[in-house]
């Protein structure tokens, strides 16, 4: 996005504004950007950009981590209902089946 509107320095806030409108996402996805500016950003700042990719990766781990959990506890309730489901069948089972066995001796 150039614009020529007196400088250099026109082009170089919206690259600022632009970078900010970034880091701002960021923030609202829960990524932690302490310490990192977009001027930083802007002006190459390596320990600023090698920061940003260190918590972006950070928040993709624990995200991962995450819904791995989350994955073991629906398996776990699922498991569960299956346990339950299955124990409830056999008594039924059970039930009916000394009722037969009732009838029979009649």
């Amino acid at each position: 996005m150039e614009c020529y509107i007196g400088s250099k320095l026109f082009y170089v806030l919206i690259v600022v504004e632009n970078i900010n409108t970034c880091l701002t996402f960021l923030v609202n996805l829960g990524v932690n950007i302490d310490g990192i500016t977009a001027k930083d950003i802007r002006d190459g700042n390596l320990k600023a950009i090698l920061g940003l990719f260190f918590s972006l990766s950070r928040h993709k781990q624990q995200q991962k981590t995450q819904q791995q959990q989350q994955k073991q506890e629906r398996q776990q309730q699922q498991q569960q209902h299956q346990v339950e489901s299955s124990d409830n069948h056999s008594n039924n089972k059970t039930g009916s089946q000394i009722n037969g066995e009732d009838n029979q001796s009649r």
